[in-house]
């Protein structure tokens, strides 16, 4: 996947990005409501590397101004063949700027638009609604769908 937005690029993880990664998937406060808990550095290496090729789940968001990887997006099959899961985790530094609701939409974007996609779900624990409601989307219980009708398909 390769998403320009913005201020930001949606790309493949390279190994490199490990230590990017590292900084934030080891910071508690990130990490609290994920359920794979804080990584070791081991961790954040196994997840980069599982991250890199065509079955990846998720994918670096990097401000593209000063070339700093900020972050991830998750984004992958879930259920039937037109229904994508969408999710992000997101280095505290950068939090509160925009760019989580900026990659999440540019996703969703080229999701609808290019893959078709009929529907993207996103779940989040309940003490995560205000940041989905901030993104101008209505939440409903402990998930929520973000569904485009299209009349025609190619």
């Amino acid at each position: 996947m390769f998403v320009k937005a913005e201020r930001l690029l949606i790309r493949k993880f390279e190994f490199k990005d490990w230590q990017a990664v590292h900084e934030y998937t080891s910071d508690i406060n990130v990490m609290k409501y994920i359920p794979e808990g804080v990584f070791t550095e081991e961790d954040t290496r196994n997840f980069v590397n599982e991250n890199i090729g065509k079955n990846a789940k998720n994918f670096p968001v990097v401000l593209i101004e000063e070339d700093i990887l900020i972050g991830h997006i998750v984004f992958h099959k879930y259920f039937g063949e037109h229904t994508y899961e969408i999710g992000w985790v997101f280095n505290q530094k950068y939090c509160n700027k925009g760019y989580a609701s900026e990659a999440a939409q540019a996703t969703l974007k080229y999701g609808f638009k290019e893959m078709k996609l009929h529907r993207v779900i996103d779940t989040c624990q309940p003490q995560n609604i205000p940041i989905l409601s901030s993104n101008g989307e209505d939440w409903n219980e402990k998930r929520r769908i973000f569904q485009e009708v299209y009349t025609t398909w190619e």
